[in-house]
């Protein structure tokens, strides 16, 4: 009974943590959120032992497809794909080939170079809306 006792405070303990912060972000600057921020990731990198790199699909210049990104996707095409739930077919740029490829949101595991190494593919649709005669941004892929 001391046990769940414990599990009860603490969870407890945790949702006044939750309310008190969320009313400390709608009362204080904008600043003191971002400083309470840089140190709590800090401290999560302090226990949390993995590297996070992100290869988005267009860098630099915008009409540019990133190399790095073309690279994976089809190295992931031809490794991984026999693990993938959720798989996306395109015919390549001679359109004379089908390709598969993971699907957005989708994720596999894999081993490169003795490293296990977690693969998702991601996709983000910006939410602002504007009235404009040049199109609108469009939706951002990448892997991470």
């Amino acid at each position: 009974m001391v046990f769940g006792e414990r599990w009860a405070g603490a969870g407890s303990a945790i949702a006044s943590l939750m309310f008190f912060w969320a009313m400390a972000r709608q009362f204080f600057p904008h600043q003191f959120d971002t400083y309470i921020m840089k140190y709590a990731h800090k401290l999560m990198h302090v226990f949390y032992p993995y590297i996070e790199i992100t290869f988005p699909e267009y860098s630099g210049e915008r009409f540019m497809r990133s190399e790095a990104y073309s690279a994976i996707e089809s190295y992931l095409s031809s490794s991984c794909t026999e693990r993938a739930k959720r798989l996306k077919a395109e015919m390549d740029r001679d359109k004379t080939n089908l390709v598969m490829s993971m699907d957005e949101h989708e994720e596999v595991t894999d081993e490169f170079q003795g490293a296990k190494v977690w693969w998702y593919s991601r996709k983000t649709t910006p939410k602002r809306q504007t009235f404009s005669i040049y199109p609108g941004p469009e939706d951002h892929r990448y892997f991470w």
